[in-house]
């Protein structure tokens, strides 16, 4: 779990997050973060899902998870994002993509 104490940088724009083995889900405690543009998450050996407060970061143009081998879905729904980029790489357990992105333009997918 991360630090509670993340969900007060309000103003944040860009976090990237690498090499948390001991984590498994990710953002319950970091939905008020709405500056947030980019999230970058790699080499988390552990992380299942991504849970539904991913939503909640309206101004999110840029997520990247690279080495995520436990993750199995991404959310079904992103509606709420502007999310423009989606960047999928060196994944193994990943079976379900969100169905519906409305403002994706580019999307990467490695195996």
């Amino acid at each position: 779990m991360l630090p509670k104490e993340l969900n007060n940088f309000i103003t944040l724009i860009e976090l990237h997050m690498r090499k948390y083995s001991r984590l498994t889900t990710f953002l319950k405690e970091f939905g008020n973060v709405t500056s947030l543009t980019t999230l970058e998450l790699s080499w988390y050996s552990n992380l299942i899902t991504l849970p539904k407060e991913l939503d909640n970061l309206t101004s999110l143009s840029i997520l990247e998870l690279t080495r995520c081998s436990s993750l199995t879905t991404l959310l079904t729904k992103l509606d709420n994002l502007t999310l423009t980029t989606l960047d999928i790489k060196e994944y193994s357990s990943l079976k379900i993509l969100p169905k519906k992105i409305k403002s994706l333009h580019i999307i990467f997918v490695y195996r």
